[in-house]
């Protein structure tokens, strides 16, 4: 069963266009092992292992893609990118220093005025099969795996879960929410705050 999920990173480098739009080149996410709160409120333990995130599936997954402004409550689709988009990604993606970057450029005034007041993480919004697998990663252990990571959107936002690294730079804690067969989730890093289930 696919799941979508939410990843953070932050954005530390930008620069302005002529026309007033802002461009960053951000890793988006990382390998690691974080929290995804399920239903009932306890928390799994989910890797994100260096040979998926890095697979020519997920790095590609992530060119052309909407870029946020927060996490909306459903995947981004033709049929309300108009609603949701305030810029898009480059088709730049690769790996780098063991994080996955892309290049984007955010065309939205108030967006940009936001990043320019602080607002600089960036949280992936992706699908991803979430099989039972217990291991352990860097040595931190670990009850899942997120298996065949595509990316949806990329997310500007008040707190990521991948942490500093990864902001205009992060990953963070989860909440999730049930919509049909996908979860939406979202991690938060560097408060560590944790989000219940949200519909």
């Amino acid at each position: 069963m696919k799941l979508q999920r939410y990843d953070r990173s932050l954005i530390k480098d930008y620069m302005e266009t002529p026309e007033g739009y802002l461009t960053v080149n951000v890793p988006i996410t990382r390998p690691g092992v974080f929290p995804y709160q399920r239903q009932d409120g306890t928390v799994q333990m989910e890797a994100k292992l260096p040979e998926e995130i890095f697979s020519d599936r997920t790095i590609y997954s992530a060119r052309s893609k909407p870029v946020t402004d927060e996490h909306p409550n459903v995947p981004v689709t033709i049929d309300n990118h108009q609603s949701y988009a305030k810029g898009m990604s480059h088709t730049d993606s690769r790996v780098e220093d063991l994080k996955l970057y892309v290049s984007l450029t955010i065309t939205d005034k108030a967006l940009i005025q936001k990043v320019y007041d602080g607002k600089r993480e960036i949280s992936i919004g992706f699908m991803s099969d979430v099989v039972a697998e217990s291991g352990a990663y860097n040595g931190q252990q670990y009850e899942f795996v997120q298996r065949n990571i595509e990316i949806n959107h990329i997310a500007i936002v008040d707190q990521g879960r991948a942490g500093p690294e990864v902001a205009i730079r992060s990953d963070s804690d989860a909440w999730s929410r049930p919509s049909g067969k996908s979860l939406y989730r979202c991690l938060k890093s560097k408060r560590g705050n944790s989000k219940g289930e949200r519909r």
